[in-house]
């Protein structure tokens, strides 16, 4: 029994979008990807903890790699443009970089928590931990301990 000619039209379309479909999105994800302007901190690619705020910015802390003197900003990137929170300078009364720290993002206060991890032991002072208000654009309490930013917080 022989395919009409419509039927086999429709039979070709039909395969061919199941074949080239799935290509189609990885053309078009790999397009957007390389039109999303680079993070202005001027660092590649790498491991970092990211979170997304109550207003569905992207919130990145620090660098992806680097001891404590490292890029120690906080920025926000909304999908089209990227904003400082925490200007970059290891010495400014934020928190550190560090790498293997414990940091998450508190939507109902609208804050960023840091604390622990390793080199910083190498930086006298480092601050150990920290909360950063997403609000006043600034730290809160930051301590010398891991647990001293959150005394009052956490119990």
């Amino acid at each position: 029994m022989a395919l009409s000619t419509t039927r086999y039209a429709i039979f070709l379309i039909a395969v061919s979008f199941r074949i080239f479909w799935p290509a189609h999105d990885t053309v078009q994800a790999a397009a957007s990807l390389s039109s999303y302007p680079a993070d202005p901190s001027g660092h590649g690619l790498g491991f970092t903890r990211a979170y997304v705020d109550k207003l569905d910015r992207l919130i990145v802390f620090g660098a992806a790699s680097g001891g404590p003197t490292n890029d120690n900003s906080i920025r926000v990137f909304d999908g089209k443009k990227w904003e400082y929170l925490w200007p970059n300078d290891y010495k400014n009364g934020g928190a550190q970089v560090r790498h293997n720290h414990m940091s998450f993002y508190i939507p109902r206060l609208n804050e960023f928590w840091v604390w622990g991890g390793s080199h910083l032991e190498g930086l006298p002072g480092a601050l150990r931990s920290g909360r950063f208000s997403l609000n006043e654009k600034k730290w809160l309490p930051t301590s010398t301990s891991d647990s001293g930013a959150f005394d009052r917080i956490v119990q």
